[in-house]
């Protein structure tokens, strides 16, 4: 995780550097209120917490947590159990190196029998995004006519078995029927039935039971950095890691959709829909594979809210739109106001527009008028930014000469300044002879 401090600052403050020292104290004192504000305003980063009333699972490096929320509807009990898993596993992909593979289990049960459950493993390729994701599906008491089903998710494509028989590979992006999936084996799809009973209270537990899951259940799953800036940008979408709104409302009724849980791959295909581009969780499509919704902007692996502005991309860091430059590093940044001129570095300091930041050979910054900086230096009055033999910046109040500036009435000669002699009378030289 990334730990990011975020400040806002008035550029107005930083005294403009004009070939003096007047402005030396100002500035230190700007650089001390600076620090002030970065400690106050610093976020801490912390794991990812148990979502509010579920347990935590810690087995070595296995952790994670699992949620129930039960009631009883036309007089059966019902349970809905949410469990996520995480644990690190080697990847020939990532050089053998390990890399997070990631268990969400749903499951519907009455009293101690499993009804239904829904257990999606999610496969890390070496960029940490999935190469593909594993639905399995149980089916138990109460359900006749499938046992198990097993439906492999890769590039829009849900492919798999029902009992052992192989289906047609369909796309996650077009309509799904389950009476009309075809078989490999050229065998119609077979009758799915729920015991009436049963089926009629889980069509009317389910919504119920969905919305009395935490709300901070599925924005649990972030491997993301810390949301630092003024608390309304988040983290972008991964297939790891639902965030943003829009995104956890797809998945949401998905699994919520009592005719989902009724028709065998339903469930996965739906999840997969939620990613195609347009789509609840991929509205707007960021770098690889993050996403934002719509109005958002992407911003490094974050999401700026419709009020900021990404101040700085490489960093993530959204900014407000009044105060939309980012000047930092991975430690600390400051938002500066429009125009603003970073000083170099991964410095915190900035220059309103117009100036540019110098740095005296202690490090310490100033700012300098644009017409005035030359090469890291500020020109003081009277002198211009000239190029020297090199081509390098000299701040010179006269004419360069070679790598020599010529001022107070020196000349260039032969690379070097001096000054010349008035050469003696034609009377002088004769005397001289005699």
């Amino acid at each position: 995780m990334r730990n990011v401090l975020l400040v806002l600052f008035s550029i107005g403050l930083i005294g403009c550097h004009n070939g003096s020292d007047d402005h030396t104290g100002q500035l230190v004192q700007d650089q001390d209120q600076v620090r002030a504000a970065e400690t106050a305003a610093q976020v801490v980063a912390t794991p990812p917490p148990v979502p509010s009333g579920c347990t935590a699972i810690a087995e070595g490096e296995r952790i994670g947590w699992t949620c129930n929320v039960s009631g009883t509807f036309r007089d059966v009990p019902l349970t809905l159990t949410t469990t996520w898993t995480s644990e690190p596993v080697e990847s020939a992909a990532n050089g053998g190196k390990p890399l997070q593979i990631v268990r969400l289990e749903r499951a519907i049960s009455t009293g101690d029998k499993r009804v239904v459950r829904n257990q999606t493993v999610y496969t890390p390729g070496a960029s940490g995004k999935p190469d593909h994701e594993i639905t399995r599906t149980n089916y138990g008491d109460g359900v006749t006519g499938v046992k198990a089903v097993t439906v492999v998710v890769s590039d829009g494509t849900a492919a798999g078995t029902v009992d052992d028989r192989a289906f047609v590979p369909v796309r996650v992006d077009a309509a799904f029927s389950w009476e009309k999936l075809q078989f490999s084996d050229g065998q119609p799809p077979p009758t799915v039935e729920f015991e009436p009973l049963l089926k009629d209270a889980i069509t009317e537990a389910l919504p119920k039971l969905g919305a009395a899951l935490p709300s901070d259940l599925v924005r649990t799953l972030a491997f993301g950095p810390v949301s630092g800036n003024n608390g309304k940008e988040g983290d972008q979408n991964t297939p790891l890691n639902w965030r943003t709104k829009a995104c956890n409302t797809c998945e949401h009724d998905c699994v919520t959709s009592p005719l989902i849980w009724f028709a065998p791959l339903t469930l996965p295909i739906c999840m997969a829909n939620c990613w195609v581009p347009g789509h609840g969780c991929a509205q707007e499509l960021c770098a690889p594979p993050g996403t934002c919704d719509s109005g958002q902007t992407c911003c490094g692996d974050l999401c700026c809210a419709e009020d900021q502005v990404c101040g700085n991309d490489e960093l993530g860091i959204c900014c407000p739109k009044d105060h939309p430059v980012a000047c930092g590093d991975r430690t600390r940044v400051v938002c500066y106001d429009p125009g603003a001129n970073c000083c170099p570095d991964g410095s915190t300091f900035a220059c309103p527009a117009g100036q540019a930041c110098t740095l005296d050979s202690a490090g310490t910054p100033s700012c300098c008028p644009q017409e005035k900086s030359c090469d890291g230096a500020c020109c003081g009055d009277g002198q211009s930014c000239q190029k020297d033999a090199n081509g390098h910046g000299v701040c010179c109040g006269g004419t360069m000469c070679g790598n020599e500036c010529c001022a107070n009435g020196s000349t260039c000669n032969n690379g070097h300044c001096g000054f010349a002699t008035t050469p003696p009378s034609r009377a002088t030289r004769s005397r001289r002879a005699r």
